[in-house]
């Protein structure tokens, strides 16, 4: 069952590790979606861990658009660039960092699967 996670932060990310690890069983073929100016906070965490929990991940740090963090336009290409990528994936159950996020909150508005209820 592939679960797609999409997060914006490394506390999220600690968070989606401790949900993989606690049920295995559920969670067992994971794709992780970043998008987030705390690129280093990812790799970083990445070092520290002895297994991988990913069998897929795509980072879109919020500066590649060439645009502020904060400008609009770089939300606006992360999110493109993210829909993209999630229209590719066939999956079941999707997890968000935080529904509150404006990227993630409109990612979920237009993933195009009325059986997929979201865990956040």
């Amino acid at each position: 069952m592939t679960t797609p996670f999409i997060l914006a932060n490394p506390t999220q990310y600690l968070n989606a590790i401790e949900l993989v690890s606690q049920f295995p069983e559920r969670f067992t073929d994971n794709k992780l979606i970043v998008i987030t100016d705390f690129v280093e906070g990812f790799e970083r965490i990445d070092q520290l861990l002895s297994k991988p929990y990913w069998g897929d991940k795509k980072i879109i740090p919020l500066r590649s658009s060439g645009y502020a963090p904060s400008d609009w336009r770089s939300w606006r290409c992360a999110y493109l660039t993210a829909l993209s990528y999630i229209s590719q994936i066939e999956y079941s159950q999707l997890v968000l960092g935080n529904i509150g996020d404006p990227v993630l909150y409109a990612l979920l508005l237009n993933i195009n699967k009325p059986n997929i209820k979201p865990l956040s």
